[in-house]
């Protein structure tokens, strides 16, 4: 059959829904805790804190051939204990013990966002003021000419998360990024920038309204989950021509829509917006958003001055000079971040917004 071309439809702005919104989290808040002390003495002498990506790497540069017991310290700060409260770690089984605040700590089949993502409640041992994480572990330098897999990668170090019911207060650094690599990127339309925090700045606190507008910013900067955003609007009369509801400027994978009850296929692309003709009704009007969020606040790369990427690979999480980076990193990144004098690597966090940036419009056009 022959396709039928018609131009697009001009639509007019009949009202913007700048009311008052209410919003709420629907899946667990997260605290990423990528930072540690390392000991290979016991805990006689510690070294660091250092990114556990620099950990890794630095017992993984042809200069080490360690082979044995090491101690991982993280520590958190805790202005409200949650009343829910888990700490993740990944594969869990690999370590000889890990404990919250001296007690040790069992993982079950209980997990967060991925099924090696092993979490556990630790809601009663949480306590105000500084808290402590002690993974102990026996390290084992990797074998690159092994065709065994568990020599070849050696011992893994990798981040640990908590996640619960909590906010984050977190210090916006002074200097806020101007670009992003994903911007340099011509054939891709510009993205909001993300926002910097300076490194060591979280907090755990007791949640407030979310307002819904960036929640990277508004306590949840590491946020993964849902967020369910309610109005309302009146309309006099129904106008003639197909209604829709517009998102100007809206940062999540997918919109759930539900109008008066009626819910409405997703948004999840360009042109960001849905045909609600058939949900709206003279008067009051109720609309409840979802909005999805990714993985990127949680897994990163969130230390590298790129920002937001168009491209990623290993070399952009630790700041290594390597593709895909635009840039000429550092491939002993791990020694000179000691001094600050790393080319892409900062300790401070680029966590990209989340949310609506702008109100949803409601347009007309005509049948």
């Amino acid at each position: 059959t022959e396709g039928v071309y018609s131009l697009p439809e001009v639509e007019e702005e009949l009202m913007n829904l700048d009311g008052s919104w209410t919003c709420r989290r629907l899946d667990p808040n997260a605290l990423v805790m990528d930072f540690a002390d390392w000991s290979t003495d016991g805990g006689e002498s510690w070294n660091g804190p250092e990114p556990v990506l620099a950990i890794y790497d630095r017992f993984n540069s042809k200069a080490m051939t360690y082979n044995g017991p090491m101690l991982l310290r993280f520590g958190f700060e805790t202005d409200a204990v949650p009343k829910n409260c888990f700490l993740v770690v990944e594969q869990p089984w690999m370590y000889k013990d890990i404990s919250l605040n001296g007690s040790s700590l069992c993982f079950g089949e209980d997990y967060y966002v991925d099924r090696y993502f092993r979490r556990t409640d630790v809601s009663s041992l949480m306590r105000e003021g500084h808290n402590e994480v002690l993974i102990s572990l026996g390290f084992k330098n990797p074998i690159p000419d092994s065709y065994d897999a568990l020599e070849r990668y050696g011992t893994e170090i990798e981040n640990i998360f908590l996640c619960g019911d909590f906010a984050l207060s977190g210090r916006l650094a002074s200097e806020q990024p101007s670009e992003s690599w994903r911007n340099r990127n011509p054939i891709l339309n510009p993205k909001p920038l993300p926002a910097r925090f300076e490194c060591g700045s979280f907090r755990v606190t007791a949640e407030k309204e979310v307002p819904g507008m960036n929640l990277t910013i508004e306590g949840y900067a590491f946020y993964s989950g849902r967020i369910e955003c309610s109005t309302s609007f009146t309309m006099d009369s129904l106008p003639e021509g197909r209604l829709k509801l517009a998102f100007p400027a809206v940062e999540a994978i997918t919109v759930g829509i539900n109008v008066n009850g009626k819910i409405l296929p997703k948004v999840f692309c360009s042109p960001w917006e849905a045909d609600i003709t058939d949900a709206v009704k003279p008067g009051k009007n109720h609309v409840t958003l979802t909005l999805t969020g990714s993985l990127r606040n949680l897994m990163g790369p969130s230390h590298c001055i790129g920002g937001e990427f168009s491209m990623l690979g290993p070399a952009t999480f630790s700041g290594k000079d390597s593709w895909p980076n635009f840039e000429q990193g550092d491939n002993d990144w791990y020694e000179k971040r000691k001094t600050g004098g790393t080319r892409l690597w900062r300790d401070d966090y680029f966590c990209i917004p989340f949310g609506l940036q702008e109100k949803p419009l409601v347009t007309v056009s005509a049948n």
